[in-house]
């Protein structure tokens, strides 16, 4: 057998279709729901995905991501503070991965690291404050699932 007849097309069908999509294409699939309690940071970084062609929302606590997210099923990753009066971000990953399970999780702190809070299977990424929103867009494109 030849080497190399039928293998590029063998990999492709194995590959997930979303490993397909361009970047842009991507970005248009993310929904975001940005959670920070400093609502001016909430803001600002959806304000800047929005701007990025990003569909997103705010919400200023865990319990407001919650009721975001049972009324809004497009949202498919979550940008999270970790530390936040009432339930943290750690408690909404919690939350979150054991009520919609393809939901994206990306922690940021500027108190903390992933190592320190140990919510590993909880999270699908996590980025140190200050953040850039290049960072950001990353983070979340790895954190989106198909």
């Amino acid at each position: 057998m030849c080497p190399g007849i039928g293998d590029s097309a063998r990999r492709n069908a194995a590959r997930d279709p979303f490993d397909l999509l361009s970047e842009s294409e991507r970005l248009a699939k993310l929904s975001v729901l940005v959670v920070d309690d400093d609502r001016d940071l909430a803001d600002t970084t959806q304000t800047l995905l929005e701007i990025l062609g990003i569909q997103s929302e705010c919400a200023y606590s865990a319990e407001g991501a919650l009721s975001t997210l049972e009324r809004n099923s497009s949202i498919n990753v979550i940008l999270s503070d970790v530390i936040m009066p009432g339930l943290t971000g750690l408690d909404l990953a919690a939350i979150v991965k054991a009520r919609h399970p393809l939901v994206g999780i990306v922690l940021v702190s500027g108190y903390t690291s992933l190592e320190t809070i140990g919510a590993r299977e909880y999270v699908d990424g996590f980025i140190a404050k200050p953040y850039k929103i290049d960072e950001v867009i990353v983070r979340l494109i790895k954190a989106m699932r198909p």
